[in-house]
């Protein structure tokens, strides 16, 4: 039932569909789509049977009427893609949804409040009380950026900057490099390329579009919809989602286990938090290391957060430490 759901419901929103999303295999899927024919719940605009189901296919009244009927299951569906495969073969009445796509709704709902402020001073702390460790670091934070600048970015990418990330440019600072590295070799922050860079995104975009990057399949969907703004020198990425679930901040890599981990709801609030924890880390272990409560998202009250934030910052979260994100 609800596998007939979230394909109906993704074909008549005209959104990408691929057999891998729910585990089935090519031929469960294309014997699937047959049945979806034969029942009258879509008819194809052209004789092809792709492996991946076109927009080409449309929802018959049959299939909309199926749709109605099952309205109660539009809430439930997950919004991170890896829960598709548990959803539509859950049985039950009611599916339970993951950690981090409760408080995804939850902050699509209420929206997300930080201090910037504060990131500053944060940061400053961090590095000094390194440097006094006897470990190593630098910080750099640019003047906001210009609105001009800005919209050349965008024109050359050819779509506007997503509105958590172009408020971060225009109100606190077009580049931060920051990184620290503790005599123990604890380490944050990201050496080459900084926290993010305006004026390398167009770069960043143009090493996807080339090819670097996978070319299809479920991988490809993740790649394809990212913004990617800093590179870990590793061979990850940092990005933020322009076409799945729209604003929120990924870490992008090579390796599919870990492609598209999700780090935050949106810019803001994953710099927010991130900053707040010392900017511990910089691959995806590391940032899974500081997500709590079944939620993927990285959390400054994590149990990892606050051992970092007490070696670092003497345990403050500053004006936030009680805050609820």
């Amino acid at each position: 039932m609800r596998l007939l759901y979230h394909v109906l419901y993704q074909l008549r929103h005209q959104q990408p569909l691929h057999y891998a999303d729910y585990k089935l295999t090519a031929v469960e899927w294309l014997k699937f789509q047959e049945q979806l024919v034969k029942h009258r719940y879509i008819v194809p605009k052209n004789a092809r049977h792709p492996i991946i189901m076109p927009v080409e296919y449309l929802v018959t009244e049959t299939g909309t009427a199926f749709l109605q009927e099952n309205d109660q299951y539009r809430e439930e569906i997950p919004h991170h893609r890896s829960e598709l495969s548990a959803w539509v073969r859950w049985g039950g009445k009611r599916y339970e949804k993951s950690g981090t796509d409760k408080r995804y709704g939850a902050m699509l709902a209420n929206g997300f409040e930080c201090n910037t402020a504060e990131w500053s001073s944060l940061m400053h702390s961090v590095l000094s009380y390194c440097q006094q460790s006897g470990g190593t670091g630098h910080l750099s934070i640019a003047p906001p950026a210009a609105l001009a600048d800005i919209e050349e970015v965008e024109q050359a990418l050819g779509h506007m900057l997503p509105a958590s990330y172009r408020n971060i440019l225009l109100t606190f600072s077009a580049r931060v490099h920051f990184h620290w590295c503790m005599p123990n070799e604890e380490s944050g922050g990201l050496l080459d390329d900084g926290l993010w860079d305006l004026s390398k995104l167009v770069e960043y975009q143009l090493l996807r579009e080339d090819g670097c990057m996978e070319e299809e399949g479920p991988a490809a969907d993740i790649w394809n919809n990212s913004l990617l703004f800093t590179r870990n020198g590793a061979g990850g990425y940092l990005g933020i989602d322009v076409g799945l679930r729209p604003g929120e901040v990924l870490f992008l890599s090579y390796d599919i286990e870990t492609l598209g981990q999700r780090l935050g709801f949106s810019f803001e609030s994953f710099m927010d938090q991130w900053i707040r924890a010392g900017c511990y880390g910089h691959t995806e272990s590391q940032y899974e290391s500081l997500a709590s409560n079944g939620c993927s998202y990285v959390d400054s009250h994590s149990e990892r957060a606050r051992t970092i934030r007490l070696e670092l910052l003497g345990g403050s979260l500053s004006s936030g430490e009680e805050r609820d994100t």
